[in-house]
């Protein structure tokens, strides 16, 4: 557009960690708008496998029903792409392996109830008998968990673990369900399917998702040369996030050299500022400056299992790119609409 040129952006991410259950990126050369909005897309907009109904066949545990159909839904299932390239009924033709593309919404299925296009079934059938095996005799209670959910799609697993130190180091085998006293019995049969966590929590891919700007902090060194070692430890001290460090010797300094070791690690408390201007009451000058970035966005994001960490921020692009092109595709035809009110020609 005219006029436009100087507001042009291109935004760039940049992976700075990927593990497991997490990743931490990067995103620069854009605005508070667009990080919240992929933000709020990967926590509320990301498809994702869950368990949606429940049908109990048998239960004689101390819970009622409706409290282990809220466990089962809780627990991650994960989609993994079978190498043999298995049937896709999805709407999401760009990514061959993604869930998307492997399942279609429920509501835009023409089963009746469910089948394999829209849904996946999982069995629970766990009995705690009055005479059980020899390694069980001493024990009271048997622990029902995830571990204990049969799918009836080899692409799809509950996830028992999110990473390996928890699957490494957890005293349980899986996600805890219910547990069953000798002589009880729980047999249940769990639907799952796509969904997204506007319509329920248990769709969400993310446990934790949070951003920051990128903190500037900056030291007036000239100014802080004419504090005392103990001034200059002070304000190394009165932060909490250990931003600083201090040199007992520095050839720029007699009284030691204060220093930035952890600039990231800033989370905008200002107790450095504060303290600062403590000690200002004798000098006019600023001594510690800390501003905000607004074109870097520092984000940290932690998934429940059901996806994998590059998954999340990649699907919600997605999401994002489509809301844009649909909402582009909406102006343009309103805008046609009004010139041919009008009785002028559209180019």
């Amino acid at each position: 557009l005219p006029g436009m040129a100087g507001f042009t952006r291109n935004p760039q991410i940049e992976i700075r960690g990927l593990t497991e259950d997490h990743i931490e990126f990067v995103l620069s050369d854009t605005d508070i708008s667009v990080a919240n909005a992929l933000r709020r897309v990967m926590i509320a907009e990301v498809s994702t496998l869950a368990i949606d109904r429940v049908i109990v066949h048998k239960n004689t545990s101390v819970l009622t029903d409706e409290f282990i159909a809220h466990r089962l839904g809780l627990i991650p299932l994960r989609y993994r792409p079978p190498r043999d390239g298995r049937q896709s009924f999805g709407a999401d033709a760009s990514d061959p392996d993604s869930l998307r593309n492997r399942f279609m919404e429920s509501h835009n299925c023409d089963c009746d109830d469910h089948c394999m296009k829209c849904s996946v079934l999982l069995e629970l059938n766990v009995s705690f008998a009055v005479e059980e095996e020899e390694d069980l005799e001493d024990e009271r209670t048997r622990l029902v968990t995830s571990k204990d959910l049969e799918c009836q799609d080899p692409d799809v697993k509950p996830m028992h673990f999110s990473n390996e130190f928890e699957r490494t180091n957890s005293q349980d085998q899986g996600i805890s369900i219910v547990k069953l006293a000798r002589g009880q019995e729980l047999k249940v049969t769990c639907i799952a399917i796509l969904g997204i966590a506007k319509q329920h929590a248990k769709w969400s891919p993310v446990s934790a998702c949070s951003y920051k700007f990128d903190p500037i902090v900056e030291l007036n060194q000239p100014a802080l040369d004419a504090l005392s070692a103990e001034q200059k430890r002070s304000i190394r001290d009165c932060c909490p996030a250990k931003v600083f460090g201090f040199e007992e010797e520095s050839p720029s300094s007699e009284t030691g050299h204060l220093t930035i070791q952890n600039r990231e690690k800033c989370m905008y408390c200002e107790e450095c500022v504060k303290r600062s201007g403590e000690i200002l009451d004798r000098l006019d000058q600023d001594l510690v400056s800390i501003q905000k970035d607004e074109q870097r966005f520092i984000f940290n994001v932690e998934t429940s299992g059901s996806l994998a960490p590059d998954e999340v921020v990649q699907e919600a692009i997605k999401v994002l790119t489509e809301k844009l092109t649909k909402l582009t595709g909406e102006v343009t035809e309103l805008r046609e609409e009004q010139y041919q009110e009008q009785g002028g020609m559209v180019s």
